[in-house]
């Protein structure tokens, strides 16, 4: 064989191998792009591998024993509290800051350990076969960390620690600009003295957003106002040129107008701070309060709503509706911000929102309300007088309304605004170790006999929060309570008859009775008997002293409560096809409360840290 050919014979031995090693490389490539996409299919039903929230390691679970986990951690959050240290002696600030019979102080913190496990459970499975499994992988090896579904105020927390530790605090006044005979002069800010709080809520923040309990420190010090003289004094000659315009012409309704003088102008602006800590030269609510609230007396007239009464358990038109409508404060002044400085406009516009009746021209008849078509009822024995009347006076808001088909309802929105402007009375609560009043307590009766009313409706279910400690009001059965709170939490249903419901209130006795009116159709409600289990047993008793009863007097102000978990299934049946939702309730443990009288030097030595 010569050379030539024993080389030829060579080339095609090597393009052979080559060929060979190519394919075999190409199949290995093929088999690991399949184990690659195969392997996450295991977790399926599971989070994925090296799945953190916050500082909790929930991978390779199924959702039930992640939220289970998750579960634990907010009940270890709330049990701890927030463990304050000052001059090395430690106190534990609730997270929950009411007596359970108030309904209306909101948690300094709120994990939803529901919404933080579909979150996570949410990383590996909700997008296409590639993507999820280059999260699948991403999260194996090298974690995946991702913050709890998590509420928290950072003025609600401060407050709270002022609210505890601040009596003697003074704390610090902010720069403002002063006009007088035409011209702006800058009131210095005056820096506050005693404890700095700031740096203590970021750090209790920060914690809780790694899914874990707060231990913070407090020290004193002087804080200083963030907006200063020298950042106000850039503004003198802005604030300056703006009443060198005026006048400017506010237009109402009705076509009239309202002229602002150059006085008025000046008296109206000032310096503030916006978002990320931004000066800005600014017309203010507080500094305009006086003609804005004459300009509101002045355009605003109530809507109607259209009513209607029950003759032999049939609906008969009653009261026709009335178009209203509002002047918006708050938008109003937006509105001169932007068009009066922003683009230097010399004419602006009032926002008046028109408030339409829910049926302002619909008869009964068209809405299609005929009949009874559900009722919730709950019982308040033994409510003091107060709650009994922002009870009657939530029936008051509520008595009438209607829900036309496909709308969502908030039950926050139709009862708001919860001020004692609109009728609500106060009643005391405890805030850290004091007795503290505020307004709208009874309102979570109105919640948890809405919450029943949906059930026996069979309509679905937007929102609903139970409340932190079991109630005695809305027992038995356990587990079917709805708190409210403006604005979060809230109770939401949706309208899916076919025709609009129509909500009548009413209280019979101690009985609060809301029913809808409408058409039946042929859906079926049904809801199972609430199981409990993990029952806990009640902290030891709280003693608070206080000065509204005589020294050594005592007043109880709350029973013992047993904590505990519940369940139950509520289950619309409706042309053949069965919707079940499970409502899950986690009620912690509540001690017995009770004040006892004291002198105000005992309470201070006592406050003395």
């Amino acid at each position: 064989m010569s050379g030539r050919a024993r080389n030829l014979l060579k080339t095609a031995r090597g393009r052979r191998r080559l060929l060979v090693d190519v394919s075999f490389g190409f199949a290995l490539l093929i088999v690991l792009i399949g184990v690659a996409l195969a392997v996450p299919q295991v977790y399926a039903q599971k989070l994925v591998p090296g799945m953190w929230v916050g500082n909790v390691a929930i991978g390779g679970q199924t959702k039930v024993q992640a939220l289970a986990t998750m579960q634990s951690v907010v009940d270890a959050v709330a049990e701890q509290g927030l463990r304050v240290t000052v001059d090395g002696k430690v106190t534990t600030v609730p997270i929950q800051q009411a007596l359970t019979t108030s309904d209306i102080t909101p948690p300094l913190v709120d994990l939803d350990p529901e919404a933080s496990v579909r979150a996570a459970f949410a990383y590996g499975h909700d997008f296409g076969v590639i993507r999820n499994a280059l999260q699948f992988w991403r999260a194996t090896i090298l974690r995946k960390h991702i913050e709890p579904a998590i509420t928290v105020d950072e003025l609600v927390v401060e407050a709270s620690l002022r609210t505890q530790f601040g009596a003697k605090d003074d704390p610090a006044q902010p720069a403002h600009l002063k006009f007088a005979n035409g011209e702006f002069t800058v009131v210095p800010e005056k820096a506050g003295n005693g404890f700095v709080y700031q740096p203590a809520v970021a750090a209790a923040i920060a914690q809780w957003q790694q899914a874990q309990p707060a231990v913070i420190a407090l020290t004193r010090g002087t804080e200083n106002s963030r907006l200063t003289a020298d950042r106000a004094q850039d503004f003198i000659d802005d604030a300056q040129a703006v009443v060198q315009r005026a006048p400017f012409s506010l237009t109402l309704a009705d076509g009239k107008t309202s002229k602002l003088d150059a006085a008025t102008v000046g008296a109206g602006l000032d310096v503030v701070l916006s978002a990320k800590n931004k000066v800005v030269l600014a017309f203010t609510e507080a500094k305009l309060a006086s003609l804005l609230k004459q300009l509101k007396e002045n355009t605003d007239i109530p809507a109607k709503e259209s009513r209607f009464r029950i003759v032999d358990g049939k609906v008969a038109e009653f009261q026709q509706g009335q178009v209203g409508r509002t002047f918006d404060l708050a938008a109003t002044v937006a509105a001169m911000n932007t068009a009066l400085l922003k683009k230097n406009q010399k004419t602006v516009a009032a926002v008046i929102t028109e408030v339409k009746p829910q049926s302002a021209a619909d008869s009964a008849v068209a809405l299609g309300i005929t009949e009874l078509v559900a009722t919730g009822k709950t019982n308040f024995a033994g409510s003091p007088t107060n709650r009994r009347k922002n009870i009657a006076n939530a029936v008051r808001f509520l008595n009438g309304l209607l829900i036309k088909p496909g709308e969502d309802f908030s039950l926050v929105k139709a009862l708001s605004p919860i001020e004692l402007s609109n009728g609500y009375l106060p009643e005391l609560v405890i805030k850290g170790n004091r007795t503290i009043p505020e307004v709208g307590g009874g309102l979570c009766q109105v919640g948890t006999t809405m919450f029943r009313l949906a059930l026996d409706a069979g309509v679905p279910i937007l929102e609903r929060r139970n409340h932190s400690y079991r109630v005695s009001y809305y027992e038995p059965p356990v587990g079917m309570d709805a708190t409210l709170y403006d604005p979060k939490p809230d109770f939401r249903i949706k309208n899916d008859y076919e025709s609009a419901l129509l909500l009548q209130a009413r209280v019979s006795g101690d009985n609060l009775i809301f029913d809808f009116y409408g058409t039946k159709d042929t859906r079926v409600a049904t809801s199972s008997t609430p199981k409990l289990f993990n029952v806990t047993k009640p902290p030891a008793t709280k003693y608070i002293k206080t000065t509204d009863l005589k020294p050594g007097q005592k007043k109880r102000l709350e029973r013992a409560h047993n904590g505990g978990s519940t369940s139950f299934t509520y289950t619309v049946t409706k042309d053949g096809k069965t919707t079940p939702q499970t409502f899950n309730s986690v009620y912690r443990a509540w001690q017995e409360v009770w004040l006892v009288g004291a002198t105000a030097e005992e309470i201070a030595a006592d406050a003395e840290v």
